[in-house]
């Protein structure tokens, strides 16, 4: 099956209906009709001289009369050219004919999107769905840093393809163009663009976008792959867009226990679903570190794989970082109270390890800080029984945690609570602590902190008007933590 460069929304017109076939358009024949999109039609061409086949995508005539149209169909055709990414479609011509006619040209695909797929499946499992959404991450990294934020990633607009010895290599498709038609009406008053059904809360809601909006719409990509369904399914429009913006998604492990979703991938899901972007990963490399992080059989990448350093990584586990400058790969267990450390020897790729020291979770250090921080320990002291006290109550806002590694933390983290020295110091550094575990931690942790800082605050029979402000002021930071 081939495909194109733009999801069609119509069937192809028949040859005698479509004047163009067998025409010519500055250097392309045209052969065929492929698809009609929302503002253009693409067609099987072939290179007059050359007799390459390509993929033509011209502005319909309607839209070529709009000059600024025009020079936003070219403008974002000859960006999308610019991220120059394997897994982004290569466009190779861009064009504006003296009588107006705009038009690009791209590589012609042989293959199938995602959404037929899923169509086709179902869902998909877990290992499947990883080797996709990485290439996926990776494509929208580099769209990324050349300042392109896509703003309409759904199944549609991920092209799969054999190629470099994978049966489904990604192409990503449509950088920006189709949506100008979709919204055309919508844009002139400075409101929305993308699909309703994978369409972030500040998209919905007409604000600015950055990277973080391609994350919500990869994780609502993730979260149909997984389960079968979007995270907020549905045909009436407004309702679906206000539940982007108020509604926390369901819980996949919850909606399919049949499926297997391990929890590490579920909450990769529920992170880049977050309603406010500065609670998601903050770009596509956090993405797709923590898709490589998350529980799944080794060697499941054929790009790691061909790093001596980070297919042992992956064999252990382990979540490959490169630093800047350096020829080192380093990773660390996530979650583990132990940890390993990969580093080039020499020449010839060896993998050598050697053991590093245990790594407290970060999400205990945070907890502790803002617990103290309410006021239990004024002056920085706890005794006995008031150790072992807060100690429980860690551990159950971290399960999991050790009470070696509760006690460490916790002493650690009253030395750092006494060197701050003044309320207004502790205020703040609880302010970011509460803003960390935002980020880290899932909406039900995050209630649950919630609703032990009220009982606490109100053990004595009264809450402080102090203790009352500084609870709120770890609402504002959790942000909306719907109810259950």
């Amino acid at each position: 099956m081939s495909r194109h460069f733009d999801a069609p929304t119509a069937s192809p017109p028949q040859a005698a209906a479509d004047p163009l076939i067998g025409t010519q358009v500055g250097r392309y024949d045209i052969v065929s009709c492929i698809g009609v999109g929302g503002m253009s039609r693409v067609y099987r061409a072939r290179h007059a001289s050359l007799g390459r086949l390509v993929a033509l995508k011209l502005l319909d005539p309607e839209f070529a009369r709009d000059p600024s149209l025009v020079a936003r169909f070219l403008r974002e055709a000859r960006a999308t050219a610019a991220i120059d990414h394997e897994n982004v479609i290569d466009i190779s011509d861009v064009e504006e004919l003296p009588d107006g006619t705009a038009y690009f040209t791209m590589e012609l695909l042989e293959g199938y999107d995602l959404k037929q797929l899923l169509r086709r499946e179902g869902r998909l499992a877990w290992p499947r769905a990883r080797e996709i959404l990485a290439q996926v991450a990776r494509a929208l990294t580099a769209a990324h840093a050349a300042g392109i934020v896509h703003r309409d990633m759904k199944p549609g607009n991920v092209f799969l393809l054999r190629s470099h010895g994978r049966d489904e290599f990604v192409k990503l498709l449509d950088f920006g163009i189709a949506k100008i038609a979709r919204a055309s009406s919508l844009t002139r008053a400075g409101t929305i663009m993308g699909t309703v059904g994978y369409m972030s809360p500040e998209q919905a809601m007409g604000a600015a976008v950055d990277g973080r909006t391609d994350v919500y719409s990869v994780a609502c990509m993730m979260f149909e792959m997984l389960t079968g369904q979007r995270p907020f399914p549905g045909d009436a429009h407004l309702e679906v867009l206000r539940r982007h913006v108020q509604d926390a998604p369901p819980r996949p492990r919850e909606l399919v226990p049949e499926a297997g979703i391990p929890a590490e991938v579920e909450a990769i899901v529920l992170r880049g679903l977050a309603k406010q972007a500065e609670h998601r990963y903050p770009d596509m490399a956090s993405f797709e570190r923590a898709l490589w992080g998350a529980p799944g059989p080794a060697g499941s990448s054929p790009e790691l794989a061909a790093d001596p350093v980070s297919a042992a990584a992956r064999g252990l586990g382990v979540v490959p970082r490169r630093h800047e400058g350096s020829d080192a790969a380093t990773g660390v267990f996530e979650g583990s109270a132990t940890a390993t450390s990969l580093t080039r020897s020499g020449l010839d790729g060896t993998a050598v390890t050697q053991p590093e020291a245990p790594r407290d979770d970060p999400r205990l250090t945070a907890c502790a800080f803002v617990y103290l921080a309410l006021g239990h320990a004024t002056d920085g002291r706890l005794d006995p029984e008031e150790m072992r006290v807060v100690g429980a109550q860690l551990r159950q806002w971290v399960p999991g945690a050790s009470t070696v590694e509760t006690g460490r933390v916790l002493r650690e983290t009253v030395e750092r609570f006494k060197a701050l020295g003044s309320r207004a110091a502790r205020l703040d550094h609880a302010r970011s602590c509460a803003e960390q575990l935002s980020r880290s931690c899932d909406p039900d942790t995050l209630r649950r902190i919630l609703a032990d800082l009220w009982r606490i605050a109100g053990a004595d029979g009264q809450i402080a008007a102090e203790e009352q402000r500084f609870i709120m002021d770890v609402v504002a930071c959790f942000g909306t933590v719907p109810s259950r």
